[in-house]
């Protein structure tokens, strides 16, 4: 992020700033892309439902996970840096998404 904007900190909402935000989820984004993680299969379960999730030290250590790993991978690093990210789920796939301005669903109820 200091590349992009002179500035290494990320300030979660406190600028106010939807563009600022954008600018922290991306740097986010730059540096778990710079990781080249692998795409793999989900790991073997003896669930009848559900679905094993690598947790990030082993998504890391061993440089792959699927797309529910990557995306929860995802999600705590933008949760940890003070935004409110989301989880969507379709058909076969999950994905983040995140709040641009300081709101989430239990204050907007």
């Amino acid at each position: 992020m200091e590349k992009w904007k002179g500035s290494s900190a990320f300030d979660a909402y406190q600028s106010h700033n939807p563009i600022r935000v954008r600018h922290q989820v991306a740097a986010i984004y730059s540096a778990i892309q710079a990781k080249q993680i692998t795409y793999c299969v989900a790991p073997a379960s003896f669930e009848e439902i559900g679905q094993r999730v690598r947790l990030p030290d082993a998504i890391i250590i061993n440089n792959m996970g699927n797309c529910l790993d990557q995306t929860l991978l995802y999600a705590a690093c933008l949760e940890a840096i003070g935004l409110y990210p989301l989880v969507v789920f379709t058909e076969g796939h999950a994905f983040a998404g995140v709040w641009l301005i300081q709101e989430s669903f239990s204050e907007s109820v």
